[in-house]
């Protein structure tokens, strides 16, 4: 879905099955349990089957973005809910840029499916997509939002939500915050 003035290319499709695109030897899949405990072992834990680049985008959000950190502690409270990650390359193609799909059991999130790009914009993207995870969590009613304008519906019944950008966003500045620092002596 494109979201106009903000220029994302994401999707959440909640309760549909996502088509996958044939995996490719560069396609690895990240599986974290919100069994692990902390942020840091949710993070180990989504950087641990991740690509070289992802793992260290990972390690480098967790050291320095506090919003990050939060994000995983949610995670690592949520009652056994499953994700898994993917990396594929050929997304660049996509007429959106990530992907996940929520499974419910009993009203309760259980499993998110995640599809990424290997790309230079990780940290925005696996941020954004986690809260979107989370939002299904806190049992946010997406398509009631619709008309706040707060979320936008696609055509392929996919949403997008400003909570997400901005917390991708949000992410991403952290990052990039810690990286432009100099320090002189």
């Amino acid at each position: 879905m494109r979201c106009g003035r903000l220029g994302l290319l994401c999707a959440l499709t909640l309760c549909a099955p996502m088509v996958t695109p044939n995996v490719t030897l560069a396609q690895r899949a990240v599986v974290v349990s919100s069994t692990e405990s902390g942020s840091a072992a949710i993070a180990e834990a989504l950087a641990a089957g991740a690509p070289t680049p992802i793992r260290r985008a990972i390690d480098e959000m967790h050291r320095s973005s506090a919003t990050f950190r939060r994000q995983c502690l949610r995670l690592a409270a949520a009652q056994r809910v499953h994700i898994s990650m993917h990396f594929d390359p050929r997304l660049t193609s996509s007429s959106w840029r990530a992907r996940t799909a929520i499974n419910r059991r009993d009203g309760q999130v259980v499993s998110a499916r995640v599809l990424l790009p290997l790309s230079l914009q990780a940290v925005e993207l696996i941020a954004h997509e986690l809260e979107h995870i989370l939002e299904q969590i806190d049992g946010v009613d997406l398509p009631r939002h619709v008309d706040a304008g707060a979320v936008w519906k696609d055509g392929d019944g996919s949403f997008e939500s400003a909570r997400a950008i901005g917390i991708g966003r949000r992410v991403a500045q952290e990052v990039a915050a810690r990286h432009s620092l100099v320090v002189r002596r």
